[in-house]
């Protein structure tokens, strides 16, 4: 018999980061960011514009480099698939 993984969800985690960027869309998949220190987000520079930025893919599967702080973690979505080993419950 095998032993189904607990389910967990990012916003009951310590690591979880809620970005709310506009109030209609407080709800929204990009405002819920992972903070966990093992997944930040690769740092790089824009070849464009020589500024140091936060590489993340977007829904096209593209490399997108953000420069906004708020980019440097990565979001729940690419990070939880249900049964996220870094999970911590706040203290």
């Amino acid at each position: 018999m095998t032993t189904k993984a607990k389910t967990v969800v990012c916003v009951g985690c310590k690591h979880y980061r809620h970005m709310v960027q506009n109030e209609a869309a407080t709800e929204a998949w990009y405002n819920h960011k992972c903070a966990h220190p093992d997944v930040e987000n690769m740092k790089c520079i824009d070849p464009v514009t020589g500024e140091e930025g936060w590489a993340l893919k977007n829904d096209l599967g593209r490399t997108c480099i953000m420069t906004d702080d708020a980019n440097r973690y990565p979001y729940c979505r690419d990070v939880n698939d249900g049964t996220c080993a870094m999970f911590e419950a706040p203290a």
